[in-house]
């Protein structure tokens, strides 16, 4: 009996380092310019642009790891709040339903004519919250019809296997497997760029990503 007990906690740490062994991350960097151009200058965007803006993913993903992180996450929300949508840019996975909640103490609006996903919500009060439902991907605007100069984006995405970088441009993915991934970054300002990237043996892999 000593020995089956001992092999069966020999298989049990050998899968565990195994599978640990098995994933790794893509961590990086995001650089953008310091400057907007004026012809492409948008709402809410400041002539200095941030990374924070931009939102990193994967163009495709194991099944079981979008899976894995569908557990406790939360309703995504954008608020109104001093005549601003906050966060300005917002990703999602796609069938999430987002709230748009008026922080402001007047009467607000939200709507987009983007081909994919045209809505209004109508006027509503302080206090109030509209929601909608995105179901495909893309990228989707949005605007108030009472004060023009508020707008914002949603990011439609067909997983959870996104982030956005923090002010400095650094962000790090979840623990995928092993194997080459096309790794994709948007920015409201500078479009959008692709890499390969190829998870090495052992270890995490690290890119760097500029505009």
């Amino acid at each position: 009996m000593v020995p089956s007990r001992v092999s069966r906690w020999l298989v049990v740490v050998l899968l565990a380092v195994t599978g640990c062994a098995s994933n790794g991350l893509i961590r990086g960097t995001v650089r953008v310019p310091r400057s907007v151009p004026a012809p492409v200058r948008k709402a809410n965007v400041a002539s200095r642009p941030s990374p924070a803006d931009a939102i990193v993913y994967l163009e495709n993903v194991p099944r079981k790891v979008d899976a894995a992180l569908s557990h406790g996450a939360k309703v995504p929300t954008i608020e109104q709040t001093e005549h601003r949508f906050v966060p300005y840019v917002l990703p999602v996975v796609a069938g999430s339903t987002v709230r748009f909640e008026n922080r402001d103490h007047v009467y607000h609006n939200v709507f987009s004519v983007t081909p994919n996903k045209p809505f209004d919500v109508g006027k509503y009060a302080p206090g109030k919250v509209k929601e909608v439902r995105f179901d495909s991907t893309g990228v989707v605007q949005v605007f108030c019809d009472i004060d023009p100069s508020m707008s914002a984006y949603v990011i439609v995405l067909p997983h959870r296997v996104f982030v956005k970088p923090d002010p400095s441009g650094a962000f790090v993915l979840p623990q995928l497997p092993r194997g080459t991934y096309i790794l994709k970054v948007w920015h409201p300002s500078f479009g959008r760029l692709s890499r390969r990237v190829e998870m090495p043996k052992t270890g995490d892999a690290v890119v760097e990503l500029r505009y």
